[in-house]
């Protein structure tokens, strides 16, 4: 993994020469470094995170600061506080400084470096501005720093630490955050892990307090949702959800209570109380379309299932009410994007028949793909008893409407042999040469060798695509072609001067040449070698990017390198990790190596 992990930096570090933006290698590293931690690796994560903090000497290689601030981070995850710190230790203007410092805190505390974290938060009153009243009292970044690190050390135990650094600021949204914390913390656990409800209760009150009173004398608009989200999330935590929404209908708060509550669960969610935030979802009828599926996606996050499917339907059956006159034609075509939208997120929970049930309102080719969506989801879920039930509609539907359901059986062919549905394949994919059947009817010749191949003919599919001409061929810009044409059959002179005239612009004289482009035969090969990775026949697949070398021609390197990244990927998940690293080595273009070598991470990961 090592081996893997090393390439996939260096491949990183040439984008970063190549396009000399070094601020997307410090991205491209960190994400690497989190694929190799989460898989498993943490000396190999280690030595990614070490490369992506060299970014930063020598003046930063003109990268902006803030992109130190995940590097910070992911040095104090391996337990290397020291050079955090020293990365975190840069000559910047004090707002700036001030963010980084909130993030080296932060992690400092929820590492249980509370020295460490407590340094920082001295460090950050040193800055001009934390010296400075009126910004404290604002959502400066010096003020909101403080106020993180603040949090972060009432959660790790600190909490009278933190109620004394908040008494020193002024009225404001960072003084109201830092209560809260430690309000919600003094109610959580309490420090050395016992609780102490009373006094977290007492200061959740004086927190509300001062929320409403800030909220009463006008604060700044961008605060009021976070001002009372901040309160909210301390009653919640010390008297329940019910003292929560009681909160949120006060007069005082001038955003609908739905919005307030949706943040305090937000918060609660990102804290990782989801028992908590599961009480206080709040039960509204009355939601618009985006709301629903916004709710959808919260209470999937909180493993709601039966809500958040309830929540998806509601938002179906808003956006099929809604698609009618009087609404004008580009109403109609957004409320049919986000009810397919709703449709697919009752796919995607796995509530099949939900779906079926709300996809009675969409055209036949909506409904197509969304049994479509189905079998694929199902397959990939294993439920094997799903998949055989979907598959059957969806042939159905797609071989009733014959041309047009042509494609999609042959995609349904295909998710279905991939997944090892061997039947049910050979079910879609006979429908599919019932609908070529003719006589005087032919297929696609590309979909007809490639489905060949897919269904187990991998020889006669080959030898086929020998038959289908060369691997390159010269095309001509249709609209400069036609206006050619118009020129050489011009009736007069005044026409004659006006298609001279078109033609002689530099930007349609550059098209006037032909290009060289992958023809079908080469298009039809790299899908096929797509397709065999899939099925796991690497060799076959190997076998058929072969026939792509064949031609050195520039124009198949994407091809070849599409070839590649599903080769490489396929060695991955059967466990040859040097062979996946070879062959991800060998894709040409650097971006798209990249993420072939960052899969061949995650597919490890995954598999240990």
């Amino acid at each position: 993994m090592e081996a893997i992990a090393s390439a996939a930096a260096d491949t990183s570090a040439k984008l970063g020469n190549a396009d000399v933006n070094f601020r997307n290698d410090a991205a491209r590293l960190t994400e690497l470094a989190t694929a190799l931690t989460k898989g498993g690796y943490p000396e190999a994560a280690r030595g990614v995170v070490h490369r992506a903090a060299a970014l930063f000497a020598d003046g930063g290689n003109g990268i902006g600061p803030l992109w130190r601030g995940p590097v910070i981070e992911d040095l104090v995850r391996l337990g290397e506080h020291r050079e955090a710190a020293s990365l975190a230790d840069v000559e910047l203007q004090p707002q700036l400084k001030a963010i980084l410092l909130g993030r080296l805190g932060v992690a400092l505390a929820g590492a249980g470096d509370v020295g460490g974290a407590e340094e920082v938060l001295s460090r950050v009153q040193e800055l001009p501005a934390a010296k400075d009243k009126g910004f404290l009292s604002q959502s400066s970044s010096t003020a909101l720093a403080l106020a993180d690190v603040a949090g972060a050390l009432a959660m790790s135990g600190q909490m009278q630490a933190s109620i004394d650094l908040a008494e020193g600021f002024p009225d404001g949204l960072p003084k109201v955050m830092i209560l809260s914390e430690a309000a919600t913390a003094w109610c959580a656990s309490g420090p050395g892990g016992t609780r102490d409800l009373r006094r977290g209760t007492e200061l959740a009150r004086r927190t509300a307090d001062l929320a409403l009173a800030l909220l009463r004398t006008g604060s700044q608009a961008s605060d009021r949702r976070w001002l009372a989200a901040s309160a909210a999330e301390a009653f919640a935590e010390c008297q329940g959800a019910e003292a929560a929404r009681s909160f949120v209908r006060d007069p005082a708060i001038p955003t609908l209570p739905f919005d307030v509550l949706n943040a305090t669960v937000d918060k609660l969610i990102d804290r990782g109380d989801v028992a908590l935030a599961r009480s206080l979802v709040p039960q509204d009828d009355t939601l618009t379309l985006d709301e629903w599926l916004a709710e959808e996606r919260r209470l999937e996050k909180l493993g709601d299932r039966p809500a958040a499917i309830d929540a998806a339907r509601k938002a179906s059956e808003i956006a099929a009410r809604s698609d009618a006159p009087p609404a004008g034609p580009s109403q109609r075509s957004r409320l049919h994007l986000v009810g397919r939208q709703a449709i697919g997120v009752l796919v995607e929970l796995g509530a099949y028949d939900d779906a079926v049930q709300e996809m009675s309102t969409l055209g036949p080719r909506d409904r197509e793909e969304v049994l479509l969506d189905i079998v694929a989801d199902a397959a990939k879920r294993k439920d094997a008893t799903a998949v055989q039930r979907f598959a059957s509609l969806a042939t159905g539907a797609a071989g009733a409407a014959e041309d047009a359901g042509a494609s999609a059986l042959a995609r349904l062919a295909k998710t279905l042999a991939f997944a090892g549905y061997q039947p049910e394949a050979t079910r879609a994919f006979s429908a599919w040469q019932r609908i070529w059947a003719s006589p005087r009817r032919e297929p696609p010749p590309d979909q007809a060798i490639e489905l060949e191949a897919v269904m187990g003919d991998f020889a006669a599919a080959m030898a086929k695509t020998r038959s289908m001409g060369e691997l390159v061929e010269e095309r001509r810009d249709p609209a400069i072609a036609a206006a050619e044409e118009r020129l050489r059959t011009a009736p007069d002179p005044q026409s004659k001067a006006k298609w001279e005239q078109f033609l002689a612009d530099p930007r349609r004289a550059a098209k006037r040449s032909p290009v060289r482009v992958p023809s079908i035969r080469a298009r039809t090969l790299g899908s096929i070698a797509v397709d065999m990775a899939a099925l796991s026949g690497t060799s076959d697949a190997i076998r058929a990017e072969a026939e792509l070398e064949t031609d050195p021609d520039t124009c198949l390197a994407a091809l070849r390198d599409q070839a590649f990244v599903a080769i490489s990927a396929a060695q991955a998940r059967s466990g040859g990790f040097q062979g996946a690293l070879e062959t991800a080595l060998r894709v040409s273009d650097l971006d798209t190596r990249w993420q072939a070598l960052l899969a061949a991470v995650t597919i490890a990961g995954g598999s240990q």
